[in-house]
């Protein structure tokens, strides 16, 4: 009787749906990609530390804390600090026209005075004045603050000697020779308004 309830089968149970593919490669998927997970956990947790680490003023290299002041510092004064006297007559000592050709000559080599005008030439040419010395005597001394001349060597010869520090005996060592006609020196305390160097 397989009209009865009792004979008819029992309706197949519906399969049980799960990961039909699983296999040793997907468990090993799986396990990657958890660990992904992990190491982007970690990796923001370590951001946040990171912010924790930053440090506002970092204390300058040691090598500049010993290199002292700073040498020079440059500026021009405005205003009333300033002001352009127009009553300034330049010094004038009259020379030969053979000493001013020697000094035109000498000018015109040095980069101070090679883009004059022929006026400005004129004034500087006419405030050179001739100072004779003699064997030993000192032109200028390193370290005076009264620079107001520079000179330029017109025969003979002289010796620079520098004091490279301030427990230094005697004239210090021999560092240069000026042999040639022409030669100028003593510019740069007055270029820089700095005592001689």
């Amino acid at each position: 009787q397989p009209d009865s309830p009792r004979a008819r089968p029992a309706p197949p149970t519906p399969p049980v749906m799960g990961n039909c593919c699983t296999t040793a490669e997907s468990a090993k998927n799986e396990e990657a990609i958890s660990q992904l997970k992990a190491e982007k956990d970690d990796s923001d947790a370590e951001t946040e530390d990171d912010d924790d680490d930053y440090v506002e003023d970092l204390p300058p290299p040691a090598a500049y804390l010993k290199k002292g002041p700073r040498s020079s510092v440059s500026a021009e004064a405005y205003g009333d600090w300033n002001k352009k006297t127009t009553t300034y007559t330049p010094p004038f000592y009259q020379k030969p026209p053979e000493t001013e050709q020697r000094l035109r000559g000498a000018l015109a080599k040095s980069f101070m005075f090679n883009s004059l005008d022929e006026k400005d030439m004129k004034a500087v040419i006419g405030a050179f004045r001739q100072v004779d010395k003699n064997p030993g005597d000192i032109v200028i001394q390193q370290g005076d603050t009264d620079a107001k001349e520079l000179f330029m060597l017109e025969k003979g010869e002289l010796h620079v000697f520098k004091k490279f520090s301030q427990s230094e005996t005697g004239d210090g060592k021999r560092v240069f020779q000026y042999d040639s006609a022409g030669d100028v020196f003593g510019e740069l305390a007055l270029l820089y308004n700095c005592p001689r160097a």
